[in-house]
């Protein structure tokens, strides 16, 4: 779903930017996050709303990834029990 990929990835982008540049917004950030209104040499800011935004993103993440390992791990036991390996 590219819109949890556009989420993930900002909220990757703004923690290597807090990070490592002191919450300094960069030209390739501030291009790239241009329609939030960030500019190149501010300081950036995470408010309560968009920290919300990323947690859902992620907890969508999170939970695709356990329904997936456990049907990868269950049709693994099935295997098993057949004698597959």
């Amino acid at each position: 779903d590219q819109e949890i990929i556009r989420n993930l990835q900002h909220l990757w982008d703004t923690r290597n930017l807090i990070v490592h540049s002191r919450s300094i917004a960069d030209v390739p950030y501030a291009k790239q996050y241009a329609h939030l209104g960030i500019k190149a040499g501010t300081r950036i800011q995470v408010n309560l709303h968009q920290f919300g935004v990323w947690i859902d993103f992620v907890t969508r993440i999170i939970e695709w990834a356990d329904e997936f390992f456990l049907a990868y791990r269950s049709s693994k036991k099935k295997l098993q029990s057949h004698g597959a390996r």
